[in-house]
């Protein structure tokens, strides 16, 4: 017994320098200095004081083709973990060249008997119950994977909220429209390997740390 308590507390204080080692990881993330840093059409200017945006947003000078063609220089404040990962690399030119921009209605569905399967632009398939079909559909027809691997779309629907800073649709989860999660919820996944997988019995709701909800 002895022998086994040891080794637990042995494998919590590696746990506990491996979680120190993280931390001190990501703070050299965070302090990381990007200046005159380039990804796609984009070079860092200086890091971005005046964005009151949550996490770290460094202002950008592009010189994509539009820009070029202006021959006015334009300022972008991009965050950074987007710079780090090149998943940002233009003002937004590039978007124009992305294969479903703009476009409507991505999504294949096929309907079974207790479950739908719906296919995003790419083939890839996610799945949730038949009864919320209509809900489903409803948000919208463009659910495709983020880059967490989470099922996520722009809420389409008249009633649905726009961002204050670019008037954009909001962005919502698959988990969260089927499990119709409330202010001060979480929609947390049974199997959390399986986030393709949105049917009730693969979600329950969460608050304060607490289960308040499984179908």
């Amino acid at each position: 017994m002895f022998g086994w308590i040891n080794g637990c507390y042995i494998w919590y204080r590696h746990e506990i320098e491996i979680s120190r080692q993280k931390r001190g990881e990501n703070i050299r993330i965070r302090n990381r200095d990007l200046r005159n840093y380039n990804v796609g059409f984009l070079k860092v200017i200086r890091k971005n004081e005046e964005d009151k945006r949550q996490g770290t947003y460094w202002l950008c000078e592009c010189s994509c083709p539009e820009c070029t063609k202006r021959r006015i220089p334009k300022l972008v404040s991009i965050r950074q973990d987007k710079l780090l990962e090149g998943r940002t690399k233009s003002c937004g030119y590039n978007k124009d060249l992305q294969e479903t921009r703009g476009a409507k209605n991505t999504n294949k569905f096929e309907v079974n008997q207790d479950y739908c399967v719906g296919y995003t632009y790419k083939g890839e398939k996610f799945y949730f119950d038949t009864s919320d079909y209509d809900i489903v559909t409803g948000v919208s027809t463009c659910w495709h994977f983020n880059d967490s691997g989470y099922v996520t779309a722009r809420d389409m629907r008249e009633s649905s909220g726009r961002y204050q800073t670019t008037g954009r649709r909001k962005i919502v989860y698959l988990k969260d429209i089927v499990m119709g999660k409330q202010k001060g919820e979480q929609v947390k996944y049974v199997n959390y390997t399986a986030k393709n997988d949105n049917r009730k019995s693969n979600l329950m709701k969460v608050c304060g740390g607490k289960e308040i909800e499984r179908k």
